[in-house]
């Protein structure tokens, strides 16, 4: 059983062909912030889950982002949606006042003709009495008697006709006051109308007002909603901040300093060891950091064990290329157990000899190193005084 786990820590850097996890998506956070936010803003960050809480906090970061540009284009959509409520109310209001013309005009077309059909019911009337006292007269000795009581034919002519004119003009004059009321009533038609078709475009006015009104108060509770969802974020985010300032503090104090080196030189040990303790919490992926344009990459956040070696090295100024645990073997001078200083790389065998080695590890005084264990672990500290890294110790090397 004790082979088999040597076996699977002895992985490290044996084979080269690799297939690595795909990074945390944001749309893992998605959904689940509560969760993210639960283990990222805990008092007790761990080293498995400060690269978990990087990414997180970049997805924060880039929510808040997002969601700062969303509300700069609802504004917008507001401010073009309230331009266009205060160009239809002013339409409405034009509208109104023309309709209120119209309702003068019929008022006024209404009133005339009430006037003209009392004046027309008046005349009927006269014109009805006249005609009966005329028809009254006319059977009597009396309209005879006016007939020919004329001085002369002339004058019986001038008699006659008199009062056929008085029964035409009262008849021509109810024919003037019916056609005037029908002139009326056609101009009332005319204005009510016209009065019927404003309304209809006010009342279309009127939807289209509403319509705007509605999206400007969904976009303004979208804007409340956005910038709450917002703050919320931005708050998160500094809530990680502080976590992520604080566990890089600890891990400050916990770096390497002078005291701490035993000999050689201590500048670039210590170096060295900062470095790699840097990448602490970063994930274990078996083959990473292989190739040099990920040696060279300072944001580098996935390492095997003898990748971090070569990954600190080279960030610390000392190139030395891409290497296996083998390799590094072969690399610098061994030192011994009682001279190790900070910087050096501890070598570790299955069977005490150079065809055992599978791990590697960088020393960081104290009887401690930094490395990174295996798949499904992170880049930490260990304890040298392990009786599983005491039983495999093989070398300590000084590559600098």
């Amino acid at each position: 059983m004790k082979k088999l786990f040597i076996s699977a820590l002895g992985v490290c850097t044996i084979l080269t062909l690799v297939v690595s996890p795909s990074s945390i998506k944001a749309t893992d956070f998605e959904g689940q912030e509560d969760k993210y936010m639960k283990i990222c803003a805990s008092s007790n960050l761990s080293d498995s889950n400060v690269n978990t809480c990087r990414e997180f906090n970049s997805y924060l970061k880039k929510k808040n982002k997002d969601l700062t540009s969303q509300i700069n284009s609802t504004k917008s959509m507001v401010s073009n949606t309230k331009a266009n409520l205060d160009s239809i109310s002013a339409e409405i209001s034009t509208l109104n006042d023309e309709i209120a013309l119209k309702e003068a005009e019929i008022n006024y077309l209404e009133t005339s003709i009430s006037n003209l059909e009392t004046s027309i019911e008046k005349k009927e009337i006269e014109l009805k009495d006249r005609m009966y006292s005329m028809q009254s007269y006319m059977n009597n000795n009396s309209y005879i008697e006016y007939i020919f009581g004329a001085a002369d034919f002339s004058d019986m002519y001038s008699r006659i006709e008199s009062i056929n004119e008085l029964t035409a003009y009262d008849k021509d004059l109810v024919s003037q006051l019916t056609e005037e009321k029908k002139q009326v009533k056609s101009q009332k038609n005319t204005v009510e109308s016209v009065k019927a078709n404003i309304e209809n475009q006010r009342e279309s006015k009127k939807t289209l007002q509403e319509q705007f009104q509605a999206l400007y108060i969904k976009q303004n509770a979208e804007i409340i909603a956005q910038e709450k969802a917002a703050l919320q974020a931005q708050n998160q985010s500094d809530k990680i901040d502080d976590n992520l300032a604080a566990f890089a503090a600890a891990v400050k104090e916990s770096e390497v300093s002078d005291g701490s080196v035993i000999s050689g030189n201590s500048e670039i040990g210590n170096k060295i060891a900062n470095m790699a303790l840097s990448r602490r919490g970063s994930p274990y992926v078996y083959g990473a950091c292989h190739s040099m344009s990920e040696i060279a990459n300072p944001n580098q956040s996935r390492f095997d064990c003898s990748g971090l070696v070569s990954w600190a090295f080279y960030q610390s100024g000392v190139n030395i290329g891409s290497n296996s645990t083998k390799t590094l073997a072969n690399k610098g001078i061994s030192v011994s157990r009682s001279s190790m200083q900070a910087g050096d790389i501890i070598l570790f065998s299955s069977n005490g000899s150079a065809s055992g080695i599978h791990h590697v590890g960088i020393y960081i005084g104290g009887g401690n190193m930094v490395h990174a264990p295996q798949t499904g672990d992170v880049v930490k500290i260990a304890s040298l005084s392990s009786s599983y890294y005491q039983a495999h110790w093989y070398d300590v090397r000084r590559l600098y």
